[in-house]
């Protein structure tokens, strides 16, 4: 392999850069099973119900199509609100599980980047998640669509972080009671109280969502 030098960045006299390795993304298993069970039959009828009722709805042929809008481009565009409005009201009035089924497979990859920025809340990365994916679920049961007519995603990703926050307080004040943090020198208990100053940090890291909401 060649390396970079002064004059040829890394390149042999008469030849073109080398080609990178391409990368593969990581297979989520969980991800790929959860949109296959939403694109089945099982879940058509709520497509078409919401056809009938909500106009946006009918330019999707499948819920294939429902997730890679939601997906693409950016996540306070008006017509997420669009398309996420109708499927939240609906919930809110059959309480048809299914639709936290949908919502969960929509949010997957923000929820997925979520877990990941609180990495420090909770070493335990699969506790970590279940405990994320039921703080969601608990935070589309409590949405008021009524009070909340725009911004739906910024709505339950925040939310969502708040809710998991409060059940990682939990595990930091049981350690702290397990653990004689007052026999610590001062410089040391300052950065001690939940998991190495988790505590303090999630405050201003929600204190930061809340901001943006």
């Amino acid at each position: 392999m060649l390396h970079a030098t002064s004059g040829g960045a890394g390149q042999a006299e008469g030849q073109g850069p080398e080609p990178r390795p391409s990368v593969k993304p990581r297979k989520d298993p969980e991800r790929e099973q959860l949109e296959q069970e939403v694109s089945g039959e099982a879940y058509a009828d709520l497509l078409q119900g919401l056809q009938e009722r909500a106009l946006f709805f009918r330019r999707f042929r499948s819920w294939t199509e429902v997730l890679a809008f939601m997906r693409e481009g950016r996540s306070r565009d008006p017509l997420k609100d669009m398309a996420l409005r109708p499927m939240l009201l609906a919930h809110s009035l059959d309480r048809d599980p299914r639709w936290k089924v949908l919502l969960l497979a929509i949010f997957w990859p923000g929820l997925k980047a979520l877990s990941w920025r609180r990495r420090r809340w909770d070493k335990d990365q699969e506790e970590r998640w279940q405990n994320l994916v039921l703080s969601f679920l608990r935070s589309v049961d409590a949405l008021d669509v009524g009070k909340r007519p725009e911004r739906f995603v910024q709505k339950l990703v925040n939310d969502t972080s708040h809710r998991l926050y409060r059940q990682c307080q939990v595990g930091w004040k049981q350690t702290a009671h397990r653990f004689p943090w007052g026999l610590l020198d001062p410089g040391v208990l300052e950065a001690s109280p939940g998991q190495d100053g988790s505590g303090a940090r999630a405050l201003a890291e929600c204190r930061e969502d809340a901001n943006h909401r």
